[in-house]
């Protein structure tokens, strides 16, 4: 039975490692910011049994449209035969996240 994975949740809340984790235990994916499977070419995954595919949620001012293929990404793993589909939300606690979002704001 073939496996996806989305691995999701807001900036800063451990995306990349939780996909890290994953890819160095032998799913097929990638964890840095650009993803093969950004453009979701079927051809790359054809042979794969487990596969992960991570999006960061943004802060307000980007607007990337990637932070919205949720419904997109559960529906090309069922098109590709990837059944078994796993959701992974990342989060951080509230206040590390204010503190976050005010030190990169600062001048």
């Amino acid at each position: 039975m073939k496996t996806g994975i989305l691995v999701i949740g807001a900036v800063g809340s451990g995306t990349r490692l939780a996909t890290q984790i994953l890819v160095e235990n032998g799913a097929w994916g990638d964890f840095g910011h650009v993803q093969r499977l950004d453009g979701f070419d079927a051809s790359l995954i054809k042979d794969e049994k487990v596969v992960v595919i991570r999006r960061s949620l943004p802060h307000l001012e980007w607007k990337d449209s990637r932070s919205s293929d949720a419904p997109k990404i559960k529906q090309f793993f069922k098109d590709n035969g990837f059944n078994n589909l796993f959701f992974i939300y990342t989060r951080r606690k509230d206040e590390y996240v204010a503190k976050s979002q005010l030190l990169s704001h600062e001048d």
